[in-house]
């Protein structure tokens, strides 16, 4: 069952939500807590796809931060790559109140990629 919901027994401390109720849950939960991480990303797939059907690209943006809040172990370059797309959108990056911090945020990509 662990290796079915991507919630292995042992972690690692990182960024992931994972990691912290895995270690604050009790050992008889932990098959339910690897269920739920395992499919709450999919069952929010549906009303995330209802409201943006019209927007397909705020839409891939939505499921790209989806898989990584409830990614086993996310990384800096997943957020960044999850930021990038957010800035292809003119109309979300219009309505973000610090733009800064999203063009901050995107410039560790091209340093990543290229060492």
């Amino acid at each position: 069952l662990d290796f079915t919901f991507d919630f292995p027994r042992f972690h690692h401390p990182n960024l992931g939500v994972q990691w912290y109720f895995q270690m604050q849950v009790f050992d008889r939960f932990r098959s339910y807590f690897a269920f739920m991480f395992g499919g709450l990303k999919y069952v929010l797939v549906v009303p995330l796809t209802l409201r943006f059907y019209r927007y397909p690209l705020v839409l891939a943006t939505s499921f790209c931060f989806l898989f990584l809040l409830f990614h086993a172990e996310p990384t800096l370059l997943d957020l960044n790559v999850c930021a990038c797309l957010m800035i292809l959108s003119p109309r979300t990056l219009a309505r973000t109140r610090i733009p800064s911090l999203v063009a901050v945020a995107a410039l560790p990509v091209p340093v990543a990629l290229f060492v």
